[in-house]
């Protein structure tokens, strides 16, 4: 009779999940989400995985499930409240996964989730506090503070992508302008040496033009870094976190932006020196938001 826990990991691009026996993850599967196909076939797919993932597992009790899920949602209710590329709306998630799998279900956000993967189990093992950031298609943080998630009372603590850092600045999908992620996550990267080229170009074009010495993508990854750094002294400066996480897509990349995003966190935070120091990449690489469902899981 074995027993464990499972773990999702909901992207807009890929499902994952995994087993967890409280010291690792294993039986791992992965699967392309294809929202396009409506709200009810990915739940029905994810349902699908979880259960073959515990009898690949042999699992025969499963202990609880941790969910990491983009948002925005509500752990607190068990709710998406809306995910567009999941055709997600309203979707009581934890409910409908509790009735198939006849288990207890944990939701948390996929940044939270990542966070508290690397904050027991990555980069930030060790600390007390931290805040991971990813980088990638947006910019998104979660934020670990004396050992616990700190989600805000209207559970969405950490959305630095959304910091207002230029006030008549490029419209969001948000209905706001100038917030931080069109600006220094890897879309805006790559609109920007788009813009500069005059053709299609992606963050990670831009990265391999930077490291073949291309001024353009030079500047682009200078300039994500200085906005980057704007918003992680804010961060530094309000919560005092022991160390801060990288992670996302663009976290690969991050020796390219490093000097501008240390000089701005400098000037913007009384805690920016030194950022050999509190300055780290994620260490769990795609895993993060895994690891860190499967714990919440565990602590159901």
């Amino acid at each position: 009779m074995m027993r464990g826990w499972l773990a999702a990991d909901i992207g807009g691009t890929k499902l994952a999940v995994a087993a967890y026996d409280g010291k690792k993850l294993f039986a791992r599967m992965e699967r392309p989400t294809a929202g396009h196909r409506g709200a009810e076939a990915v739940l029905d797919d994810l349902t699908d995985m979880l259960r073959c993932c515990a009898e690949k597992a042999g699992l025969t009790e499963i202990l609880g499930v941790g969910v990491a899920c983009p948002g925005p949602l509500s752990a607190r209710e068990g709710v998406v409240i809306k995910a567009p590329m999941l055709g997600w709306e309203n979707m009581p998630i934890v409910k409908r996964l509790e009735e198939r799998l006849h288990c207890a279900v944990r939701l948390e956000n996929d940044a939270n989730a990542a966070a508290y993967g690397e904050y027991r189990m990555g980069a930030g093992k060790g600390t007390e506090s931290m805040a991971y950031v990813t980088v990638s298609t947006g910019v998104g943080c979660g934020l670990v503070v004396n050992g616990r998630l700190l989600s805000g009372f209207h559970e969405g603590a950490g959305e630095i992508g959304h910091l207002c850092l230029v006030p008549d600045g490029l419209p969001c999908a948000c209905g706001r302008k100038g917030c931080l992620e069109l600006y220094a996550s890897g879309t805006g990267i790559g609109r920007f040496i788009s813009q500069r080229k005059g053709e299609a170009l992606t963050a990670k074009d831009a990265a391999h033009m930077a490291e073949e010495g291309d001024q353009d993508a030079l500047e682009a990854f200078r300039r994500a870094g200085e906005y980057l750094g704007r918003g992680l002294g804010y961060v530094l400066q309000l919560i005092d976190p022991e160390c801060v996480v990288i992670g996302g897509s663009v976290h690969n990349a991050l020796h390219l932006m490093k000097d501008a995003l240390a000089d701005t966190v400098q000037r913007t935070s009384y805690w920016g020196e030194n950022p050999d120091r509190w300055l780290r990449v994620a260490e769990l690489s795609g895993d993060s938001g895994l690891w860190g469902a499967a714990l919440l899981a565990s602590e159901i």
